[in-house]
């Protein structure tokens, strides 16, 4: 009985995600709505004391790298760098190669530390632009941007400067190129046939239909192509020299180290970004309105995060750690950070939930099994994208209300894209350990 009423509040709470209800405030109904019908009324207080320490111990670690994040993006579309970037790749590559310039503008963006919730305020307006030039269905855009942002970036690239790719840092002695051999793999997989898979339906599409929307006329970059990219590349070899030879000097613990580094970087990206456009920008409104916008999914994910914590500490759920804990962590860890993702909707909350839940008992297990903690942590990441845009993902909700888009227009191919593609290439990675082959 009390596995039905956990899955019942489970489907509540995504159908109220899905409904675009206030998260902040239905995921605490719902925890407490399933706390009291299983019969857990008695620890009640200390259920909500964990809920609000772990929502605010994310919230409060990582506040500054999603405001650094959004702030790095927001300087890069105001200046116009985010335009210029696009005009320069397209140019390069040609028209009939737009949608591989498109996808390979978010990758260079996701690498330069521009916060993944970022990206589709500034990958947005360009894509549709182009998209309408071109007569390309906008129901794409989000293809697209699954592609670019949503599976390889996040999961299995080495060195992403992603939230996602920093949090099992804190719990294993691991950094953000740990388990580079499988991710370099992985990341060709899911470029490769993510972009074949876009591109294909992408021309289908286009014989059948015409999209009727007005040309918008493009603006010609006004900045030196040669310094269109500077800042970007100014994030991430700062961020690499800082992870591997400035902070290392200090005595921290080896997530403060990544954490620093990442801040670091991203300040000497915004100061940069400005410095090398030398445009005239409302700087005041920037800096509150990033902060306004970086709000929103800190407060989401803190939420989920608060969320998964209670949830895993409940009998119920309880009950099915021992048996995670008793596979190798080959399967158990994936299938862990999978399971959480898909609950929390969130890739994020998957992470940040999985790894107190297993506990010491993960890394003993790990050892058992011969497996290294950079094994571990890749393979945490790229699970962490597989059922985590299931419907009641933030950041898929906010990008319909971005882009005006609809469930039934898009869901299909995203669908393809970074759930079912990324379990296939989850799977392909563990596969390749256990074969030895990485």
């Amino acid at each position: 009985m009390n596995l039905i009423i956990f899955i019942l509040g489970i489907i509540l709470l995504m159908i109220g995600i899905f409904k675009g209800k206030n998260i902040v405030i239905i995921v605490p109904i719902v925890l407490i709505a399933i706390i009291v019908l299983t019969g857990d009324i008695a620890k009640l207080p200390s259920y909500s004391k964990t809920y609000i320490i772990a929502m605010i111990d994310f919230s409060i670690s990582n506040a500054l790298i999603f405001y650094l994040g959004v702030l790095f993006g927001a300087y890069i579309s105001a200046t116009g760098l985010s335009r210029s970037m696009a005009q320069i790749m397209i140019k390069l590559l040609g028209e009939k190669r737009v949608i591989l310039s498109l996808i390979l503008l978010v990758n260079v963006m996701m690498l330069g530390g521009i916060s993944g919730f970022i990206i589709i305020f500034t990958i947005y307006p360009i894509a549709h632009q182009v998209f309408t030039q071109l007569h390309i269905p906008k129901r794409f855009i989000f293809g697209l941007i699954g592609v670019g942002m949503a599976t390889y970036l996040i999961g299995s690239m080495p060195g992403a400067l992603q939230i996602q790719n920093i949090i099992p840092t804190m719990f294993l002695e691991s950094n953000l190129f740990s388990g580079y051999k499988v991710g370099i793999v992985l990341t060709i997989y899911l470029f490769a046939t993510g972009y074949l898979y876009l591109n294909t339906r992408i021309k289908h599409a286009m014989k059948k239909e015409i999209s009727k929307e007005t040309v918008i006329e493009t603006l010609e970059p006004n900045i030196n192509k040669w310094l269109v990219f500077m800042p970007l590349l100014i994030v991430f070899v700062a961020n690499l020299l800082f992870t591997l030879f400035l902070f290392p000097q200090f005595d921290l613990s080896n997530h403060q180290r990544i954490v620093y580094a990442l801040n670091s970087s991203l300040v000497l990206g915004v100061i940069s970004t400005f410095i090398i456009t030398n445009v005239k920008v409302n700087h005041k409104h920037i800096l509150r309105s990033s902060m306004m916008i970086a709000l929103k999914p800190l407060l989401f994910v803190g939420t989920t995060v608060g969320f998964g914590t209670v949830i895993s500490l409940m009998p119920l759920v309880q009950d099915f750690k021992a048996p995670l804990i008793a596979l190798n962590p080959l399967y158990g860890l994936p299938l862990t950070v999978a399971i959480f993702a898909a609950i929390s909707g969130s890739a994020t909350g998957g992470l940040s939930i999985t790894f107190p839940f297993l506990g010491p008992d993960l890394l003993l297990q790990a050892e058992t099994f011969g497996l290294s903690h950079d094994t571990l942590h890749r393979l945490a990441v790229m699970s962490s994208v597989t059922l985590d845009t299931l419907p009641t993902n933030g950041t898929t909700m906010t990008m319909l209300k971005v882009t005006g888009l609809t469930y039934k227009s898009i869901y299909l191919d995203y669908f393809i894209l970074t759930v079912l593609n990324t379990s296939i290439a989850t799977l392909i990675g563990i596969f390749l350990i256990s074969s030895g082959f990485m």
